[in-house]
């Protein structure tokens, strides 16, 4: 077959499937190009049937660090066995694929995935678990399919498939979904409390997302595809089944529903022994005893599980006596052992964890001061908001940015590391705990305040309207009939929304919400472009893009007294747990030193052309 190449975009991002170049001798294979992630898949197929008493079933997912372009470190530079994250990933692709083969399917499978070059911001574990469907369905082996999966990340209250490496540096959720065009048959997640109503939704944008993924191999089956072998499946002897159920099915259903769980197995072997043995015996002689014991043992297996699901099903009980609403019996005990600082064993039905604590000896070298190592604190900041917080280069400059550095500048404790993202996801990052101060020309508001910690006030600016030159709106009662631009959920939004809302007799602001990308620079140049009429902002701010992007712009304060009195007032937020605390004591205690020593007047002057900090209270 030459080489044929099939594209769209997903996921804001490329995907290429190339069939016909590599691995011809497979009985199906592609390379998967999304991103600049490429993974090639493979599928073969044994042409008999195993022995084995289940579906022999093999993936694999190999990633080598060349892929990345790194080279192993450590003395040995071979590397050797999949990675843990390997091996989870490889699960992850078994999941949703191993059901779409037939029942009784007993042919051996091989899927083996290699990622030939690696993406952070592609996912290659979905990418190798489409190429793995995409592989089975073009070749010749019996598979029921395609399915796919999708990464799902929920942040700043919005669905993102596939999400980059930034993206789920924020996000509250981590959702892998897998499925048909039907319907879902694999989930994994895990979430930062998030509402089911949410979850809910985050699984049907998953499954929306599938479903695209669905059509796309189904086009590249109906150009490339092979038509289906015809395998043998293991179907047992009818009659002997029958004989079997007859005679034993009351005794293995018994056996099956004795509560304690090491009790239940061994009446259940013991019936299973018994059959065993006595076909053992009757075909001692026979030329099929092999298969025939093989369908006794299949059939016992089949029993068992049809009665376990029968149990579940109809008399909504499970094997162990729980009803379908109930969980198994939960103990906690502290202080298991002696010796130790803290120990606790928790029991859920068989199932134990033992949780062990020792502590380092104040002096010890774990100390981190004693070992010279500092607790990283993560700031948070959009880069986009001059003068307060931008960037020169790959160096983060600003009011916000060198007052951040002046307050941890000498600390033996704590050292900072600066982070861009958008606006709307620094406080979900904090939320998270993935940043522990945002620092974004933040300013006061009772929602804010109710979730997250305020520092002492950094700096004092007055609200102002940044217009087309020749205009002067001085008062929000000025904008009534005006458009403008904002970033949802900012003070800046919730006083124009305010307005129209309590001015219902008045032409409305016209109020267009901007995404999270669209910074404080491009909405005044909407302005100058004519797009808006209006941005309503800090004055600081507002005067600094005028004057340093040299637009012909009026920027007037607003005379009225629009709020309270923290308006214009600016802040850093932390988290409201023990360490945001414990942090925010420290930071308010060096801005009264950086405000004492005159450091906080001299950074003002240098970015903002003046002192709008000495009377900071």
């Amino acid at each position: 077959m030459a080489k044929q190449t099939f594209e769209m975009t997903f996921a804001g991002r490329p995907l290429v499937v190339e069939v016909g170049q590599v691995a011809k001798q497979a009985n199906g294979a592609v390379v998967v190009r999304y991103g600049d992630t490429t993974v090639l898949s493979t599928a073969v197929m044994s042409k008999k049937m195993a022995t084995a008493d289940f579906f022999p079933l093999q993936v694999n997912y190999e990633e080598k660090m060349y892929a990345a372009g790194k080279f192993p470190g450590g003395f040995n530079k071979r590397e050797g066995r999949p990675s843990t994250d390997a091996t989870l990933t490889a699960r992850l692709i078994d999941r949703p694929i191993r059901p779409m083969f037939a029942e009784g399917f007993r042919n051996e499978v091989q899927v083996i995935n290699t990622v030939l070059s690696y993406d952070e911001n592609a996912s290659a574990p979905m990418a190798a678990m489409f190429g793995s469907s995409l592989a089975l369905s073009i070749s010749d082996i019996p598979f029921n399919g395609p399915i796919a999966g999708v990464q799902v990340a929920y942040a700043a209250e919005d669905f993102i498939i596939n999400p980059s490496a930034a993206d789920k540096e924020v996000s509250l959720l981590d959702l892998t979904v897998a499925g048909t065009k039907e319907a879902i048959n694999m989930v994994e997640s895990g979430a930062q409390e998030l509402s089911e109503d949410i979850m809910l939704q985050a699984l049907l944008k998953g499954h929306e997302a599938i479903q695209e993924l669905v059509d796309f191999q189904n086009y590249i089956v109906a150009a490339v595809g092979k038509e289906k072998a015809e395998v043998e499946l293991l179907q047992v002897d009818a009659d002997l089944k029958v004989e079997i159920e007859t005679a034993y099915y009351d005794q293995l259903a018994k056996a099956v529903q004795v509560e304690e769980k090491l009790a239940r197995e061994a009446a259940t072997q013991a019936v299973k022994e018994e059959v065993l043995t006595s076909y053992q015996e009757r075909f001692a002689e026979d030329e099929d005893k092999e298969t025939i014991l093989r369908d006794v043992a299949e059939i016992l297996e089949q029993m068992e599980h049809a009665e376990v699901r029968r149990l579940i099903t109809e008399d909504k009980v499970r094997p162990d006596g729980r009803h379908v609403d109930e969980i198994r019996p939960l103990d906690a005990e502290i202080d298991f052992l002696p010796k130790v600082h803290g120990s606790g064993l928790f029991t859920r039905g068989q199932t134990q964890a033992l949780s062990v604590l020792t502590l380092a000896a104040c002096g010890n070298k774990s100390d981190s001061k004693g070992s010279g190592e500092k607790q990283t604190i993560t700031v948070a900041t959009d880069s986009d908001t001059a003068p307060f917080t931008f960037k020169k280069g790959d160096d983060f400059k600003g009011y916000d940015i060198d007052l951040v550095k002046a307050i941890f500048k000498d600390s033996d404790k704590y050292e900072v590391k600066f982070v861009t993202t958008p606006f709307d996801s620094i406080l979900t990052g904090v939320d998270s705990g993935r940043y522990q101060i945002a620092a974004n020309d933040f300013n006061y508001n009772e929602e804010r305040a109710q979730k997250y910690g305020f520092s002492d006030p950094i700096s004092r600016s007055n609200y102002a309207i940044t217009s087309a030159e020749g205009t002067k709106y001085t008062s929000l009662d000025d904008l009534s009939g005006k458009a403008t631009e904002v970033l949802p959920g900012s003070n800046y939004a919730q006083l124009l929304e305010n307005w129209n809302h309590a001015n219902s007799d008045k032409t409305p602001i016209t109020i267009n919400y901007a995404s999270s990308s669209t910074g404080l620079s491009t909405r005044v140049q909407h302005i100058q472009e004519g797009k808006i009429d209006f941005i309503l902002y800090d004055a600081i701010s507002s005067e600094y893009i005028v004057k340093d992007q040299g637009y012909k712009l009026a920027v007037n304060k607003i005379k009225d007294d629009i709020g309270m009195k923290t308006d214009g007032l600016e802040y850093l937020l932390f988290s409201n747990d023990k360490q945001g605390k414990e942090l925010k004591t420290f930071v308010n205690k060096r801005i009264k030193e950086l405000k004492k020593d005159g450091t906080l007047a001299k950074l003002s002057k240098e970015y903002f052309g003046g002192d709008y900090v000495s009377d900071l209270k």
